[in-house]
């Protein structure tokens, strides 16, 4: 007689674990599009397999919505999420205790692990947000150094003297040093020596600086400034005069002329810097103007000046009081003065015989008088 018996199997008292996950614990720049594998030791309990027994959170802890399935044959559940994760966001993957295996054990602790997605693709240029000295800007030192602000973060080895450029009014390249302060994204050219007073400059950005995503300057960036004319430090001076120094026969309707070197401050030149005065020292009212142009001051007798009159003109220089000044506020440097003398009255009244011998009439006038007549002016 046989029979057959078989005895119980063990009882499995082993809780599942969680041997293999995707993506990996502290892994980054993982796709938004991604989803979450879990692999487990042992077959589970696919009805403990569910969007609530394995999580996804986002850094502020909110659960992303998704859905959660279970393939028996790999052991692998897979969490997809209902919408594309968010960029450069940091995710915490929790699977919990409420997973069970078929013999009703569940997982020991829970276990938790976190994966960081990629950052946006960064495909915007780099602008220039702020410059120094600015666009259209004058009196310059000479002294300058030229500053460019950046959008953002630029990678530093295209930031050079051949991506920053400065260029005088012929378009020669000004010897420079470029540096960049990657905390203010902040570029400096300095010149290797001062530039030239009163000139224009271009300052050119140009196309090969790129930020850190390899992105170009969209387009060459350029302004100009201008820097300070030298500082003018030299008086003015007087080139010509008329009538000239000396003259003589000046006409008695004359006006006085004086020419100078240079622009002068038209509001200095008027009648307490410019004046006439003739022999006995009166001053000769005048009107008193100046012309830019010609450079050019003009005094104007209001009469007729006197004939045969030695007359002297003062241009009025020095460090006090009124004196005439060039535009840079310069004075003139000492008084000017020059004479000259109108011409003598015209004589246009005829001689006149005032006496004669013998009289007219007269008699018994001896035969060796001579006989003479007195005028009333020099003769010829």
């Amino acid at each position: 007689v046989e029979w057959n018996f078989t005895t119980a199997a063990a009882v499995d008292t082993t809780p599942p674990a969680v041997p293999g996950q995707a993506p990996a614990d502290g892994e980054t720049n993982v796709g938004t599009d991604t989803v979450v594998t879990v692999t487990y030791s042992e077959d589970l309990d696919a009805s403990t397999v569910t969007a609530s027994t394995i999580q996804l959170r986002d850094a502020s802890n909110t659960l992303v919505g998704r859905t959660v399935t279970y393939d028996a044959a790999s052991r692998t559940a897979t969490l997809t999420p209902n919408a594309l994760l968010a960029e450069g966001e940091t995710y915490a993957v929790r699977v919990r205790t409420g997973i069970t295996d078929e013999a009703g054990n569940a997982l020991a602790a829970q276990v938790e692990w976190n994966f960081t997605t990629a950052a946006a693709v960064d495909t915007t240029p780099p602008a220039v947000t702020g410059q120094a000295p600015a666009d259209g800007e004058t009196n310059v030192g000479t002294d300058t150094v030229v500053t460019v602000t950046f959008s953002e973060d630029l990678d530093a080895s295209t930031v050079t003297a051949s991506t920053i450029q400065l260029r005088d009014a012929s378009n020669t390249l000004v010897g420079r040093t470029v540096t960049y302060d990657a905390a203010s994204r902040t570029a400096t050219l300095t010149p290797n020596a001062l530039l030239a007073e009163g000139e224009t400059y271009a300052v050119q950005v140009r196309t090969g600086i790129q930020d850190l995503a390899g992105n170009a300057l969209a387009a060459q960036v350029e302004w100009n400034f201008t820097t300070a004319a030298a500082v003018d430090t030299t008086p003015p001076t007087v080139t010509g005069q008329a009538p000239a120094d000396g003259a003589t026969g000046v006409a008695t309707g004359a006006v006085v002329t004086a020419v100078f070197s240079e622009d002068l401050d038209g509001a200095t030149v008027d009648t307490s810097t410019f004046e006439l005065r003739d022999s006995g020292n009166s001053l000769v009212s005048a009107d008193v103007g100046y012309d830019g142009v010609s450079r050019t001051a003009t005094l104007s007798p209001l009469t007729l000046l006197v004939a045969g009159e030695t007359y002297t003109a003062r241009l009025q220089g020095g460090t006090t009081g009124s004196v005439i000044r060039d535009v840079a506020g310069n004075a003139l440097a000492s008084d000017v003065e020059w004479t000259f003398t109108t011409a003598e009255a015209v004589d246009v009244t005829p001689p006149a015989v005032t006496g004669q011998v013998p009289a007219d009439g007269a008699s018994g006038v001896s035969t060796g008088t001579s006989v003479t007549a007195v005028f009333s002016e020099d003769l010829d």
